[in-house]
């Protein structure tokens, strides 16, 4: 599920929220202040690069060469 970003028009707190599609509905409450209904998305741009971090996992998905 994509994770967007809202910002309160009430208290102006930005947080993050999973929704399923971008026409969902945004969440029903701010988590700072629980006012209702105020919750407005924000666009951001998206990361270029994924980097996995571990065992099994390389910073650019290849092997280093020996």
């Amino acid at each position: 599920m994509p994770i967007y970003d809202y910002t309160c028009a009430h208290c102006s707190h930005t947080y993050e929220a999973m929704r399923k599609s971008f026409s969902s509905r945004p969440p029903r409450k701010c988590p700072s202040c629980g006012e209702s209904g105020s919750q407005k998305k924000q666009f951001s741009s998206t990361g270029i690069s994924v980097h996995f971090k571990g065992p099994g996992f390389f910073v650019n998905d290849y092997p280093k060469d020996k």
